[in-house]
């Protein structure tokens, strides 16, 4: 292979990791903006917040089901809402749109309009994995598409605390 053939092979690889890097970045710079009005929104009423959770995102469109690369997230309890905020690590470090859980979804919808507020189907505390939690949710605009996230690697008091704030906000 000479080095014609060699840059002819190169450049669109280099081309196509640039242009992904662009697109990332814009979409982190939107995602921050909405991170932190909402972050600052929440603020004076949340009750607990766990950093850098492990999480795997996965959702199923009719008969297909897909794996995200989301593996951590942020989670935090208010009165009312549980609100997951998604990032990636790999291929490159991304943040992604926030979610809610409640279960009086149309008044916070209301309340906060640009993020996607939904109430749970089923939140399942795994007894054969003792460290996972499993939340399962659908879209109401397309009730095909079923979500699914699992926090992972949670310490037992992490998980009795989470409990207990599910319950309080009454998402069991």
């Amino acid at each position: 292979m000479n080095n014609f053939q060699l840059s002819l092979f190169l450049i669109p690889i280099i081309l196509w990791i640039i242009i992904n890097l662009i697109i990332v970045n814009n979409r982190n710079k939107k995602s921050k903006v909405k991170i932190s009005f909402l972050v600052e929104a929440i603020k004076s009423s949340t009750n607990v917040v766990y950093k850098e959770k492990q999480m795997k995102f996965s959702w199923r469109q009719r008969y297909k089901e897909y794996i995200s690369l989301i593996d951590k997230c942020d989670i935090y309890f208010t009165e009312m809402i549980l609100v997951i905020i998604p990032s990636q690590s790999f291929p490159y470090s991304s943040m992604h749109a926030p979610i809610l859980f409640t279960n009086s979804v149309v008044e916070i919808q209301q309340q906060y309009p640009t993020y996607k507020v939904f109430k749970p189907s089923e939140v399942i505390f795994k007894v054969s994995i003792k460290d996972e939690i499993e939340i399962r949710y659908s879209d109401s605009k397309y009730g095909h598409n079923k979500y699914q996230i699992r926090l992972k690697k949670l310490s037992n008091e992490e998980r009795i605390i989470i409990k207990e704030q599910m319950k309080t906000i009454q998402l069991l």
